[in-house]
């Protein structure tokens, strides 16, 4: 054995630290000993080298293997197992070398836990070697059971030590059974053995670490490659694919074929460039799409419906056409799928594919089927109609003298069966449902004996009898079959009941009259219209010929003005009345209920008692009592319609001299929280017949009277009043005797309110003719008088504006210069380009107050399907023609205040 000049610090049995190196050998052995003693310790070294190799899989067990038999050969050890610090509470055995008469190595597995080895775990983390000398070494004896189960034998000495790297314990050797004195000089080159080992293990760790993230990266390319394919091919089908971010509105090109419309575009053509999805989007539904479906393809396609849509689908997909691309192809698909399943996160796949074929298939299949259909259609049809018309169908084998029935009602089914003797059973029919009277004569045409010969010439015969039920019914024969020599082999049966089509016939004789008087009382009612129309209107023809006439005569004037605005304010009467009973009739009338104060609203009413004296001697009584609630919940300004529109009669049919009077009060009711509120309206006229009463609601109707001949009307007042009152859950009374007057009774039920105070101190109106003073409007106009009377109206209210002649116009001068106006005022009908398609048109341009300037209808278009067209064409208001001012200005009060809102809004957001 070699002298060894130095021994590694060490930890002996005693648990003393002792310095070996100190200690001089002085033993000699001859060379051929040292010599063998060298290459032993130069082999198990080499093998140690080994390890470090880049060796993987069985490569480095062998070389551990090889490594842990020169340490068992060296040492003269019989056990070695190498344990790797797992964690902080146990070792696991990774290699495992036994000395046995079969010398054995494994892959050992085996935890082995850290608690019981504390000494072990300092002196390792210290860096220290443990080394026992005999079994009764304290190493060796505080071993605890589990180390020496898995040692697998009696423990006489002991050699562990661990192996590390940069300080840090990777894990530990143990050696059992060695021969303490041989292993010397193998205890001296533990430290770097232990260094060793830890620097491969960890290189090892970290070679196997990146093998396995290679490994991983390969497999991953392998997979993204099969991707690619595999999306290739599902792709094959699409002439482009883009994904698209909806959040940030952009999108890029994966795919576009050369033959689609879409290469056109170069800006998609350049591979992997972001662009503007709703640029891209509109220029292509624009340009390719067909002018039929664009508007529906931009509006499906908007960010807007798409990202509304996918927040609660995965995916949209309709079908388009297109302009043909170079390829011929017309017919799209679009799928627009998102990414992400289980959230919507904004991004998307958008494809594009060809349907031509399947659409050519379609229209083929869908060709055919009509085809099939309508032949069914056809022959439905007609059993159908012989089912609707004949209430009884037998088919009747002349020859065999059978019959089968094919349907009938329950009585005939129950009589006859569904199959029979033909002869028989027409004879039961004739016995059982025709009246005596006329079976004599039934019974020959039902004679089946003789039935070919008169059907011989003939396809059908038949007849008519009285029925035991008191119905007529007809009985008809028809040819089904002939033979050869076309006499008649088959035939059907059938029998139909006439008294509902002789009640028919009455019934629309009934209607035809009804119709006819409906016509005969519109054709009146017209003609008393246009009566009524140019009696006002011959009054402003005349009085403005007159008044211009005279206009050096101030009071001349004045009165032709006030007769021209009598007669104008008649005309507005009779226009707001045919609109009313157009709204009653269509169901278009709603009643809208707020709270107001039935005192202050009569005082409101007043004026027009006084207006209506205007021109007459009559005498008016008013009085209005016993309110307790002054506040009700009802239509106040359909409460007054009901109330103008009777005194208004009263005061007409009232002669000079006679009196008209108005009562209101109020009446307890049971109904908690509800008042009853009546109205008495009489007068001292000439009253009315019993004949007229009782028709007196109906449209279109007046009293036919010598006495009112010439007082102006047209029959529709009082069928306001009925239909209003109704609407309401009102009720009214009338009585009237001829030359003695009329009075209506008015009862209404209606919830009361808490009274409110009213501050009167502010001028609502001329606060808000103050806001608009200094706008400009753009007034959209083709008649250049209407122009003019809304020019001096507006500039009364220092308001200016400019003319549009149609809606061409308004629409080029707003696109011109947007901030020039604060409103546009648009007419419906105008030459050239409607009211209609303007607003829409001026909504669509691409600035933005184009989408904010407030739209106001001012036409004579007034009634409910006009409204609501204009409101759907983006206007935010409608008001009817002849203009008034209180109203517009209010309108353009609110929207002016609504828009200041909106750029604030936008400013602070």
């Amino acid at each position: 054995m070699t002298e060894i000049s130095e021994q590694p610090k060490s930890v002996t049995g005693n648990g003393q630290t002792s310095d070996g190196g100190n200690k001089k050998q002085n033993c000699r052995k001859n060379s051929r000993d040292r010599m063998e003693e060298r290459v032993g310790f130069d082999l198990m070294m080499k093998r140690l080298a080994d390890i470090g190799v880049n060796r993987f899989g069985s490569e480095r067990i062998q070389a551990v293997e090889a490594f842990l038999e020169e340490v068992a050969v060296y040492t003269g050890a019989d056990h070695i197992s190498v344990f790797e610090f797992l964690n902080s509470e146990f070792y696991e055995r990774i290699y495992e070398y036994r000395v046995s008469a079969d010398e054995t190595f494994a892959l050992s597995g085996g935890m082995l836990a850290r608690k019981g080895l504390e000494a072990w775990n300092e002196a390792f983390d210290a860096g220290e070697t443990i080394v026992a000398e005999s079994e009764t070494d304290p190493w060796i004896q505080g071993l605890p059971a589990s180390y020496q189960e898995m040692a697998g034998g009696e423990i006489r000495t002991l050699i562990a030590f661990p192996f590390q790297h940069n300080n840090s314990l990777m894990g530990f050797f143990s050696i059992e059974n060695a021969d303490i004195k041989m292993a010397k000089n193998f205890l001296s080159v533990i430290p770097v053995i232990g260094a060793y080992l830890g620097s491969v293990r960890t290189n090892y760790q970290k070679e196997n670490t990146i093998r396995q993230h290679v490994a991983i990266l390969n497999q991953n390319r392998l997979e993204l490659d099969r991707e690619r394919q595999f999306l290739s091919v599902l792709c094959r089908d699409y002439t482009s694919v883009y994904y698209a971010d909806l959040a940030s509105d952009s999108f890029e090109a994966l795919k576009i074929d050369q033959g689609a419309n879409a290469a056109e575009f170069k800006e998609l053509t350049q591979e992997r460039k972001t662009l503007c999805y709703s640029k891209m989007i509109r220029q292509y539904g624009e340009n390719y799409v067909v002018k039929s479906q664009s508007e529906m393809f931009l509006n499906l396609m908007s960010l807007e419906n798409l990202s509304r849509e996918l927040a609660h689908k995965e995916r949209i997909m309709f079908h388009y056409q297109s302009v043909p691309n170079k390829m011929g192809q017309r017919y799209f698909e679009i799928q627009v799928i998102r990414i992400c399943e289980s959230r919507f996160d904004h991004k998307v796949l958008v494809g594009f594919r060809h349907v031509d074929d399947l659409v050519a298939r379609e229209q083929r299949q869908r060709q055919e089927l009509e085809r099939a259909l309508e032949d069914t259609k056809r022959s439905n049809e007609v059993l159908s109609a012989l089912g609707k018309i004949y209430y009884a169908i037998f088919r009747i084998d002349l020859e065999q003298d059978t019959y089968e029935e094919i349907s009938s009602n329950r009585k005939v089914h129950h009589l006859t069966g569904t199959s029979g003797r033909a002869s028989t059973e027409m004879i039961e029919l004739c016995n059982h449902f025709v009246v005596p009277d006329y079976r004599d004569q039934i019974m020959h045409f039902f004679d089946l004996s003789t039935l070919a010969d008169r059907l011989e010439q003939e396809e059908t015969i038949a007849t008519e009898y009285l029925a035991t039920d008191g119905n007529w019914h007809t009985a008809r024969f028809i040819v089904k079959r002939r033979n050869n020599q076309g006499r008649v082999t088959h035939i059907l049966y059938v029998t139909r009941l006439i008294s509902d089509t002789k009640r028919r016939e009455q019934n629309w004789i009934a209607i035809a009259e009804e119709a006819n008087k409906a016509n005969e009382a519109k054709t009146e009612f017209i003609s008393q219209v246009a009566h009524d129309i140019r009696t006002p209107m011959n009054a402003i023809v005349g009085f403005t010929e007159i008044t211009e006439k005279h206009v050096d005569d101030p009071d001349q004037v004045r009165y032709g003005l006030e007769k021209i605005r009598v007669a104008g304010a008649f005309l507005q009467e009779l226009v707001d009345d045919v609109l009313d009973i157009s709204r009653i009739e269509n169901g278009q009338m709603k009643i809208q209920p707020e709270e107001f104060s039935i005192t202050e609203m009569m005082e409101e009413f007043k004026p027009a008692f006084e207006h209506a004296q205007i021109g007459k001697n009559l005498k008016f009584c008013y009085d209005i009592h016993d309110i307790r609630h002054d506040w009700i919940i009802a239509d106040p300004l359909r409460l007054k319609q009901i109330l103008t529109n009777i005194l208004s009669n009263s005061v007409k049919y009232t002669p000079d001299g006679g009196t008209v009077g108005c009562e209101i009060y109020e009446e307890a009711v049971g109904t908690a929280g509800n008042i009853g509120l009546t109205a008495v309206i009489w007068d001292t006229g000439i009253g009315m017949s019993k004949e007229y009463m009782e028709k007196m609601y109906s449209k279109f109707t007046r009293e036919t009277d010598t006495r009112i001949n010439k007082v102006s009307g047209y029959g529709l007042g009082l069928s306001i009043v009925k239909e209003l009152t109704d609407l309401m859950h009102g009720q009214i009374e009338v009585e009237s005797e001829q030359g003695k007057g009329t009075t209506f009774r008015l009862h209404f039920e209606f919830p009361y309110a808490e009274p409110k105070r009213e501050d009167h101190d502010r001028d609502e109106d001329a606060d808000k003719s103050s806001l608009c003073e200094g706008m400009h409007l753009l007034v959209a106009e083709d008649n250049e008088l209407n122009f003019e009377v809304a020019k001096e109206l507006l500039e009364m209210k220092k308001i200016t504006c400019e003319r549009a002649e149609n809606g061409a116009v308004c629409v080029e001068k707003f696109e011109e210069n947007p901030e020039r106006y604060d409103a546009i005022l648009m007419d419906m009908q105008m030459p050239v380009m409607n009211g209609i398609e303007a607003a829409m048109a001026i909504r669509r341009l691409s600035v933005t107050k184009a989408h904010t300037i407030p739209i106001l209808a001012m036409t004579a278009n007034a009634f409910q399907e006009d409204v609501q067209r204009c409101l759907n064409a983006g206007m935010n208001a409608h008001l009817s023609k002849p203009i008034d001012m209180k109203k517009l200005i209010a309108e353009l009060a609110k929207l002016k205040t609504s828009a200041c809102y909106i750029r604030i809004g936008e400013v602070l957001s």
